[in-house]
């Protein structure tokens, strides 16, 4: 089940920051590290911090669908990598500036 996002465009050391409200819990992604390093160890576009990547555990793994589509099983490996790293896996629209976090269980 995914959750609709606010997504803003920059903090204020000019970062991006994503924002987002879910089951009443706020999120604040302070830093995103977009590289290749990124995509070569993820697989995914992005990798967001709370603080910065030498001050905080990765809070997330996204994937930006206005640059490139996703397909199915492309998401649920990315889920999949997120669970096992205890991450949340968002996928984002610059565009229209809305985003989805996606929630998986490995559960059967």
């Amino acid at each position: 089940m995914g959750h609709y996002l606010t997504l803003f465009a920059s903090n204020t050391s000019g970062n991006p920051l994503l924002q987002f409200v879910c089951g009443g819990t706020r999120i604040q992604v302070g830093c995103v590290v977009d590289d290749e390093n990124v995509r070569e160890a993820y697989g995914c576009h992005f990798h967001g911090y709370e603080e910065s990547p030498e001050a905080s555990h990765g809070l997330m793994l996204g994937w930006y669908v206005n640059r490139e589509k996703i397909d199915t099983l492309r998401v649920l490996s990315l889920c999949r990598l997120a669970n096992s790293l205890h991450k949340h896996t968002v996928l984002v629209d610059e565009v229209h500036k809305k985003c989805i976090l996606l929630k998986y269980s490995a559960d059967l």
